[in-house]
């Protein structure tokens, strides 16, 4: 995943994208100091990384709530990214293990979504 889409998702999210002042250690956006920063639990660097299965939750949980999951869901399920196997096919328990099992693709996948659909 990108920058890009790493800003873009932490915005979807209603967070600020970090952007830190060398000369006061602090977000130009939303004054918060770099120990502020790091002291949020998901924090390993200044910003999101769309790694973890806390970020992956997160988004999903934003997606339900913008009643985006279902489109987001149906877009993956049907895209070409899902190399599913026979035994996997019309399964959506299968799919659900896939999708839940590697956070970062996951997340990967939503950005990708979300550009094509909402141009972001």
């Amino acid at each position: 995943m990108n920058k890009s889409q790493r800003r873009m998702l932490t915005e979807y999210l209603g967070e600020c994208w970090h952007d830190i002042k060398e000369e006061t250690y602090s977000c130009r956006k939303c004054g918060m100091s770099l120990s502020e920063i790091y002291s949020q639990p998901f924090t390993i660097s200044d910003n999101r990384t769309f790694t973890t299965a806390q970020d992956m939750v997160d988004l999903v949980k934003k997606l339900e709530e913008k009643h985006d999951w279902h489109a987001s869901l149906t877009s993956i399920y049907y895209g070409d990214k899902w190399e599913f196997s026979t035994i996997y096919l019309n399964d959506l328990s299968g799919f659900t293990v896939w999708l839940i099992t590697e956070p970062a693709r996951t997340c990967e996948l939503i950005a990708e979504w979300m550009e094509a659909e909402h141009g972001r």
